[in-house]
């Protein structure tokens, strides 16, 4: 079988790269095949056939040229073709997202709506009495007071309330009797109480307040009376927790805490830090409501803005609908059919529903806005202030998003989309009520709870334009908008504060340096350039301010390090002369100002004194620094560089007990500075001080062991060659850093000993023959023997390399191929161990082996058969290697039939490819019989049915072949499910066969009336067929067929 013909074809389908060659075979005289094989790029391919029977050479070419064809059309491309004729090939290529109307007056408005109120008959759904009243108490009407007290009697209880509010809010003392009455009398209501209560404390004078809050204390449990007077923060909080934890107390006392810290300050940081924390649940959300009124009441901007953040960030206790209802008490499976009635209960288990906190996060801004609208600017500006200072990045900043809303659209028949965009804290109500009321850019719509871009606009650029609600409140009073840059922890709070105070006139009164240094501290860009222009302003060249340039060129923003780099550079010989201001350009934590302050230092004449100088001052530095500050190792490292870079001569002889001191020190770039400066010292190694060196060694720092091994390695050589088993001990270290540090000497001892390098050669090798526990040993000690002990390799036996060279462990494999390939001719090498390189998972080994065989080609072909066994490799790249290496130094004369077959009988099947590749290339048709009977023998599928392409021209006629070939036909036909294409093929030959005479006959009779009784459905009937025709040729024969009349029957229907 001769190929004629070969195209090759590729396709790329999605990430798949798919093959597909088509082969045109000459079989016989004018008999040819037409076989392809296919499947992905670096595979083995699959084969097939076009043509079960041999075909003449027209009706070939035509089945050939049709799959090719075919293949085209449904996107193959062709790559390559071969031609016996035309001995040439194509390159293969791949193919190239009232309002309130504004009155002139307000207070004449309000007045003449009380005085009106207050008549018989009055009746105003969007002015009722009682929402008359609190405005009376919100702009503090004096006016009003003997109106209020006129109503006071004949109110109901929630006007009652209004009025208690309104009167202590208006802050006439004479209404005093009045609340008083209302606060003791039996039929008021709690709420009414309580509100006259705190109008009291606030109208009364220091008699009154003092007996009214002496009252209160006396409703305290002992141990807290006891805890209140000891005038101690921490009792208090302590016997609160206590009096909590053991149920002696309620949350009830929270309340009295917070009334009584008027006169006991320090109960106040107790009742502010419990209402950061304490949960929004029964039996304590009440008296936080509480404390939040009268802090609104009192315009207490800590406690309001505390409690006003808690209630817009904690989640509702329960969910309840707007319409009322019932719901399930949470925890539990209780179902409460009036959550409303439930809430008034004093042992509610109900509390802070979603309605109520929505309710209290509203309340919050329209008592803010009220302040705003009613001109009250300090009032606003005050509590404003306290509310931004609750909000920071780290709690409540919110990453900026965007939401999708899809909908079909019936009129235009298709989807629309509508995208959102929010910005960053957007679900932070309040504070963007504060900041951005007035914004082109934000908008909260109605019935939502996150700001967003209007117009569904993104933008992020920072505005320049006022977008904070009542601007001119702030312009008032822009000491809180310094508190805020002082104080806040949020970027958009800073952005607003700065931006405000940008467009205040009296920022250059309200700023001075102290001020300016501080904002210089924030984190926040915006803030710090605003800090910067304002020191810009404060400083002056004629008398530098060298603290301020020091504190400059520390900053951890690279800009306003800038600013002091060009504040030297402007008077360089005068900041030389500020030594820790220099010292401040050395030890340092930012790279840019090492490397800038190098450069200044290699500009700069320094005197030896000041040189000295500043060594002393960076050196005190650094043994200063906190080893529990992160930066302190980079100041450190930085420092150390700069030190033995620039003043390494005035460091040589540094005192041995300040190089002592900075060993000893606990940040590790000191101990490093420190051994650096030992390894530059004037005072030989001999000379150290007793245990320095290995203090140095065991120290805990890698750089500094490192280091203490090179000044080991400075001692005399005779020391270190009688010191053999140290330095082993140091090449063997479990620290890299301890090994890599001697690998010099030890180079250095080899080069000027044989002896030393060979003995030390022995004592490393049991080392790399056995596991490595330490991480990077073997590794580094291969290294130490390629770099500087090859040259006694030669001490190894060749026997034991072969041993090492098999080991599981890839350095000892590596050991053993440096002896081989450095103390083994190639020629020594047999063939079979040329072809174990080849098979080794250490590829320079295979390359290696790759090598030899390049460099020995005629050698190669002598021992031909050994060195095909590279081709059974289990190393997919030592075959390619082999099959690219056969294809182009074997020609037809080095190919023997035994050879070819015998590539054929490896069981990969790439190799079997390859073989059936070069059988059909260098076929002879002398040795096509050998080839038939050999390959009909192999067990692989591929291989019999490539061998049934010889049985038409090298077994027709032949009886012999025919006996030879029995157990080959029988082991096809009986494969159920495959080999479809030679079953076909041996029936046809044995079918050809079996007619020529008798004793063909007999011979393919057995084979197929044993078949027949196995085979499936369709290949029993060309058992049939055959055995029929033998039966018909030779009725001698016996066969397990049975020849029956088929009845024949008449139609006598009268259609017919």
């Amino acid at each position: 079988m001769k190929l004629i013909e070969q195209v090759s074809l590729w396709c790329r389908e999605g990430s798949a790269d798919k093959v597909y060659e088509v082969d045109l075979y000459e079989v016989g005289t004018d008999k040819y095949v037409v076989n392809f094989r296919y499947g992905r790029r670096g595979a083995t391919l699959k084969d097939g056939t076009k043509t079960a029977s041999s075909v003449d050479r027209p009706n070939a070419d035509k089945i050939f040229n049709a799959l090719i064809a075919e293949k085209k059309k449904g996107g193959y491309q062709e790559t390559g073709r071969f031609s016996a004729t035309q001995q040439s090939t194509v390159t293969r290529t791949a193919p190239t997202v009232v309002k309130t109307n504004q009155y002139s007056d307000k207070k004449e408005f309000i007045l003449a709506k009380l005085r009106e109120a207050s008549q018989p008959g009055f009746k105003d759904t969007k002015w009722p009495l009682s929402r008359i009243i609190w405005r009376v108490g919100e702009l503090r009407i004096l006016e009003a007071v003997p109106d209020l007290t006129k109503l006071a009697i004949k109110s109901d209880a929630l006007q009652q309330y209004c009025i208690c509010w309104a009167l202590g809010r208006c802050g006439d003392r004479g209404a005093t009797i009045l609340l008083e009455q209302l606060y003791l009398a039996a039929a008021s209501k709690d709420f009414v109480k309580r509100i006259a209560l705190v109008s009291l404390l606030a109208l009364a004078d220091e008699t009154k307040k003092n007996f009214l809050l002496d009252s209160i204390f006396q409703k305290l449990h002992p141990d807290m009376q006891a805890a209140v007077l000891s005038g101690k923060t921490e009792s208090v909080h302590f016997a609160f927790n206590v009096g909590i934890a053991e149920r002696t107390m309620t949350y009830e006392v929270l309340e009295h805490l917070y009334l009584l810290s008027e006169k006991y300050s320090h109960i106040r940081p107790v009742v502010v830090s419990s209402l950061q924390v304490l949960a929004l649940q029964p039996g304590i959300f009440k008296y936080i409501r509480h404390i939040y009124k009268i802090a609104e009441f009192r315009e207490d901007a800590e406690v309001f803005a505390t409690i006003a953040y808690r209630f817009e960030k904690q989640n509702s206790y329960f969910r309840q609908s707007r319409w009322g209802g019932g719901t399930y008490a949470p925890g539990t499976w209780d179902w409460i059919n009036d959550a409303k009635a439930e809430m008034n209960k004093n042992n509610s288990r109900l509390a802070f529903s979603n309605n109520t906190k929505e309710y209290f996060v509203r309340r919050s801004w329209r008592t803010l806005r009220t302040l705003g609208e009613d001109q009250q600017s300090e009032s606003y500006a005050k509590l404003a202030t306290a509310v931004l200072l609750q909000y920071s990045d780290s709690k409540d900043k919110t990453d900026p998003r965007q939401v999708n809303n899809t909908w079909y659209e019936w009129n235009s028949r298709s989807y629309k989309t509508r995208v959102t965009h929010y910005p960053a804290f957007a679900n932070n109500l309040n504070l963007f009520a504060i900041l951005y009321q007035n914004s082109p850019r934000y908008e909260l719509k109605k019935n939502t709870k996150a700001w967003r871009f209007k117009n569904n606009v993104k933008s992020d650029t920072l505005s320049t334009q006022r977008e904070e609600a009542f601007p001119e409140h702030w312009d008032k009073h822009p000491e809180y908008l310094v508190q805020l840059l002082i104080d806040s922890r949020c970027e958009l709070v800073h952005e607003f504060a700065v931006r405000a105070l940008r467009a205040n006139p009296k920022l250059q009164e309200i700023a001075d340096s102290k001020f300016a240094v501080k904002l210089l501290e924030k984190e926040y860009d915006v803030t710090v350039q605003l800090g910067l222009e304002l020191v810009k302003q404060f400083y002056n060249p004629q008398n530098p301010d060298a603290e301020l340039v020091s504190l400059i060129v520390k900053h951890p923003k690279q800009f306003v390090r800038e600013l002091g780099k060009q504040w030297i550079e402007a008077q360089p010989e005068y900041f030389a002369s500020q030594t820790f201001v220099f010292a401040d350009l050395i030890v340092n934590p930012y790279e840019d100002v090492w490397e800038w302050g190098r450069l200044l230092l290699s500009k700069v004449h320094l005197t030896e004194e000041q040189a000295q100088m500043l060594i002393v001052k960076t050196i005190t530095e650094l043994l200063e620094l906190n080893p529990d500050d992160p930066q302190s190792n980079t100041i450190a490292e930085g420092a150390g560089y700069t030190l033995v870079t620039y003043f390494i001569s005035l460091l040589q002889d540094v005192s041995l007990e300040v190089v002592q001191e900075l060993l000893q020190h606990p940040v590790p770039m000191v101990q490093v500075l420190g051994a650096g400066i030992l390894v530059k010292h004037v005072t030989p190694v001999t000379e150290f001080p007793s245990g320095l060196i290995s203090s140095l060694i065991n120290s805990s720092v890698p750089q500094v062991r490192g280091i203490g091994v090179q000044l080991f390695g400075k001692l005399p050589d005779s020391q270190l060659l009688a010191s053999q088993d140290i330095l082993f001990a140091f090449c063997t270290s479990p620290f890299p850093e301890i090994r890599q540090a001697i690998f010099p000497t030890v180079k250095k001892l080899a080069a000027q000993s044989p002896e030393f390098g060979a003995s030390f050669i022995k004592e490393l090798i049991p080392v790399l023959q056995h596991k490595q526990e330490i991480e990077g040993l073997h590794e580094d000690l291969l290294l130490l023997i390629q770099e500087g002990l090859t040259a006694y390799l030669s001490s190894i036996s060749a026997e034991d390399a072969w041993i090492m060279l098999g080991s599981r462990r890839g350095t000892t494999q590596r050991i053993g191929f440096l002896v081989i390939r450095h103390t083994i001719s190639p020629s020594q090498l047999s063939v079979r161990e040329i072809v174990k390189m080849a098979n080794h998972e250490l590829l320079d080994v295979r390359e290696y082996a790759w090598i030899i065989y390049t460099q020995q080609v005629d050698r190669m072909k002598q021992e031909a058969s050994e060195a095909l066994r590279i081709l059974d490799v289990k190393w997919s790249d030592s075959r390619r290697f082999g099959f690219d290496y056969f294809r182009q130094h074997f020609t037809e004369e080095d190919w023997t039939p035994t050879l070819l077959v015998s590539v054929c009988d490896s069981t990969r099947d790439d190799v079997q490819q390859f073989g059936k590749e070069m059988i059909t290339k260098f076929f002879k048709t002398e040795n096509g019989s050998d080839y038939l009977l050999q390959l009909s023998q192999h067990p692989s599928q591929n291989l019999q049915v490539f061998a049934t392409n010889y049985l038409e021209q090298f077994a027709t006629d032949s009886l012999e072949h025919l006996q030879k070939l029995e157990l080959y036909f029988i082991t096809v036909l009986s494969q159920v499910n495959r080999s479809g294409v030679a079953k076909t093929r041996i029936f046809n030959f044995l079918r050809q066969e079996a007619l020529k005479n008798e004793q063909a006959a007999t011979l393919v009779s057995k084979i197929i009336a044993r078949q027949s009784a196995t085979m499936a459905i369709d290949n029993k009937a060309a058992c049939i067929r055959i055995m029929y025709d033998i039966r018909k040729s030779y009725p001698a024969i016996e066969l397990p067929l049975t020849l029956k009349e088929v009845p024949v029957s008449y139609s006598t229907s009268p259609l017919q």
